[in-house]
């Protein structure tokens, strides 16, 4: 197997979600944003906090990642950040999922947004 730089890695990861969007229906994007904004500012959470919402609304497995992705980039949330070993890496929590077979979410503070980039 070939190793792969962390950059490669991080990109390629991207490159998945921004295409698992592609195919979103606006309505379901503006769902997903309707949550997070619904989220007081200053909280920190995760999607373990909203999933049941994020359920509720339809909205495909698959494209859940790249609209946190989409939230952070409109400013609506920030990734919380911890500092392990001189590096800063995402804070994660164990998922609540019902499949979630001992995978982690990260954790994000809700901030504000920048008017009419989503809501």
């Amino acid at each position: 197997m070939t190793a792969v730089s962390h950059a490669t890695a991080t990109a390629a990861k991207i490159h998945g979600q921004q295409r698992s969007i592609e195919d979103l229906l606006v309505v379901q994007e503006t769902a997903f944003m309707n949550i997070i904004a619904s989220v007081r500012r200053g909280t920190q959470f995760t999607f373990n906090t909203i999933r049941e919402s994020v359920d509720d609304a339809e909205i495909p497995t698959k494209q859940r990642a790249g609209l946190m992705r989409k939230a952070c980039a409109a400013g609506l949330l920030e990734p919380v950040l911890l500092m392990v070993m001189g590096q800063r890496i995402h804070a994660k929590v164990p998922s609540t999922g019902a499949t979630a077979n001992g995978a982690h979410v990260a954790v994000y503070r809700r901030t504000g947004y920048r008017p009419g980039v989503f809501l």
